[in-house]
């Protein structure tokens, strides 16, 4: 608790200036994220807050943009309190002021992916039923109805509000029910809605845990990567706020120009997913020496990726594991790494934890089964409610977690529970395997049987009878595979996890 107190501290967040100033904004404000801009904007107004390809502003031009874009929405009542509102939002810095915005005002924001197909969109659309999509250039064209039932507005427009100088400023009083919304999964084709309230203190948790266990009060400035419609992104972005960190971002991914900004920037935290990690390490290891921390999450780490990244650059790789429902809850640090590099690590203050059979029953320590999370800031922001990642799970006797896969992942081989996840945490250990995805799929003689997708490096001449005579030297007999199918890249999801049900599609 007292580092936990001095680290506050540090960050102004505990000084007499700071609490002023914190009272100030969510008295002013509300609990919403402007409060945040507002109390960063009086502590640190000539930090800068947002960097991207377009501009560069300080938190005190942050917030002067935020506020003239809120008062031109309130003149134009385009968009009101109590509606529901879509973003099509990309890595830029006028989706970070649209989103402090429609939170400013009440309005219930949904976070979507830029790449969702048409029917998702239709099916997503019908549930919801938005009041408006607000988009840019780089959201899909088949979104585009002739005569849709709500109004289209483009990000560029809401840009150029926030650059238009009030001219009579209206009183908006405080808001404090408005929902941001995220969209979990899609790899089945069809999404689920997590909401939740974008309060101050509903990351207050998850927050600590960053500043304590990585110590990020250290660092001022962050490289958002992952994408902000997702869990992981917009929590990121938020911390960021919080820290009153320089927030860098970009649209598209892309190893070397990230490699360069890092460098340039001078960024010392990044946030990412394992595939990005991965095309960093391959493509722009020299650009990375400035970096302190490295934030993975979203999808499985491998334990070859851990270790090949504590190798490059130090121990500076922490795993961060969560669901869009339940959000952030599992940290594995980078100590936590170094002796267990498959571990998703421990608990986060404020998470209880149970792992549970499909009879809903709890388990003893070392079974493996359904991992279940309860916190105060899960999906349905009730303290009671269990929610069921969907992920097969272990813990060991000191209290570290390690991951089996999905629920839906595992198959029975000849009576013989079998894990992708262990076949492709030691495939990924052979020097020549850049990539690899285990699926099951049917056998005659032992009802299942798995599949192994592979990506090799460039340079690599391995053979699928080379790959199988190792494996039957370090698999067990049950793990061993059915077939081996090369590929020039794996399929991945917007988010960064590969698409394993695309990959079982595919005639193996």
């Amino acid at each position: 608790m007292l580092t936990l107190l001095h680290k506050l501290y540090r960050i102004q967040l505990l000084t007499f200036r700071g609490i002023f100033h914190l009272l100030q904004a969510l008295f002013s404000q509300g609990t919403n994220l402007m409060a945040l801009v507002s109390l960063m904007a009086r502590l640190r107004p000539q930090q800068i807050a947002l960097v991207d390809e377009q501009e560069r502003l300080t938190y005190q031009e942050l917030e002067v943009e935020i506020q003239q874009l809120i008062q031109v929405i309130c003149t134009t009542k385009k968009l009101q309190k109590g509606q529901k509102i879509g973003l099509m939002a990309t890595n830029q810095a006028v989706w970070v002021k649209i989103l402090v915005a429609l939170s400013r005002l009440g309005i219930h924001v949904y976070l979507l992916n830029p790449d969702m197909s048409q029917q998702q969109w239709q099916q997503l659309q019908k549930k919801v039923a938005f009041d408006a999509l607000i988009l840019d250039k780089y959201a899909h064209s088949a979104l585009h109805e002739s005569e849709p039932s709500y109004a289209i507005i483009q990000a560029d427009l809401l840009q150029q509000w926030a650059k238009t100088p009030i001219v009579k400023k209206t009183k908006i009083a405080r808001a404090n029910r408005s929902n941001l919304v995220i969209l979990t999964g899609g790899t089945t084709g069809h999404y689920k809605l997590a909401a939740r309230k974008p309060s101050i203190f509903t990351f207050l948790n998850p927050f600590c845990a960053l500043l304590t266990k990585l110590h990020l009060d250290n660092y001022r400035s962050i490289y958002v990567a992952t994408p902000i419609y997702h869990g992981f992104g917009l929590s990121s972005i938020i911390i960021a706020l919080v820290l009153g960190a320089k927030i860098v971002l970009s649209p598209r991914f892309d190893a070397v120009e990230v490699g360069n900004k890092i460098q340039t920037e001078q960024v010392e935290v990044v946030t990412v997913v394992p595939v990005m990690l991965q095309r960093l390490l391959l493509q722009a290891p020299q650009k990375l020496d400035t970096l302190q921390v490295i934030l993975t999450g979203g999808a499985a780490l491998s334990p070859s990726l851990a270790q090949q990244t504590t190798t490059r650059l130090g121990r500076k790789l922490a795993n961060l594991y969560g669901t869009s429902e339940a959000g952030f809850s599992v940290m594995a640090t980078p100590q936590d790494l170094a002796t267990y590099s498959a571990s998703i690590g421990k608990p986060i203050g404020g998470v209880q934890t149970s792992i549970r059979n499909e009879k809903n029953e709890a388990l003893p320590q070392g079974s493996v089964g359904v991992l279940h999370l309860k916190s105060r800031w899960t999906m349905s922001n009730k303290a009671s409610a269990w929610i069921s990642t969907g992920d097969l799970a272990y813990a060991n006797a000191k209290g570290y977690y390690f991951l089996c896969g999905r629920c839906d992942d595992m198959i029975v081989s000849g009576g013989e529970n079998v894990y992708p996840v262990e076949l492709e945490n030691l495939t990924a250990q052979h020097p020549a395997v850049k990539a690899v995805a285990a699926v099951g799929v049917p056998d005659t003689e032992f009802g299942q049987r798995l599949c192994l997708h592979l990506v090799l490096h460039q340079s690599s001449t391995l053979t699928a009878i080379e790959l199988k005579k190792w494996l039957q030297k370090n698999a067990a007999r049950h793990q061993q595979p059915k077939r081996i199918v090369f590929h020039a890249e794996l399929p991945y999801t917007a988010i960064g996890k590969i698409d394993k049900r695309r990959l079982s599609m595919l005639d193996c």
